[in-house]
């Protein structure tokens, strides 16, 4: 097996990084992108103006700046609510969708119950049995 890989390992001469992460670093591996910087001071200069280093308009929650003696993680916490709100959307997406599929396959109740409705039935004017929403 050929173990030389074609692409560049990294540069030993910059400690420093610049990374934008989904979710909280460490946590999980959701980094997007990143750059590297030989000082800490070049480093704290991206930080400073991220547009110049990231023109793509990264809007991600978490920024970190890692190197020899720093680890800093930069919480912005209007992306960090928009990712909230962009989750519990589709969350209430996907939640639809699974509803949608058993009441095609079961019926109303089977609808109502994978949204969290009450189904319990009760009688109208006429005698006949309904559900209640």
């Amino acid at each position: 097996m050929n173990d030389k890989r074609p692409w560049n390992e990294g540069d030993a001469t910059k400690l420093y990084s610049v990374t934008l992460w989904s979710d909280t670093p460490g946590e999980t591996d959701t980094c997007n992108t990143g750059e590297d910087f030989s000082t800490e001071k070049e480093a704290r200069m991206c930080l400073a103006d991220l547009g110049a280093h990231f023109p793509h308009g990264y809007d991600v929650p978490y920024i970190l700046l890692d190197g020899p003696g720093v680890h800093e993680v930069t919480i912005r916490t209007s992306a960090l609510k928009r990712a909230q709100r962009e989750r519990d959307r589709d969350d209430r997406e996907a939640r639809s969708e699974e509803a949608m599929q058993a009441g095609m396959m079961g019926g109303i109740h089977a609808y109502n119950d994978a949204m969290g409705c009450d189904n319990e039935p009760y009688e109208d004017e006429d005698n006949s049995i309904w559900t209640r929403r």
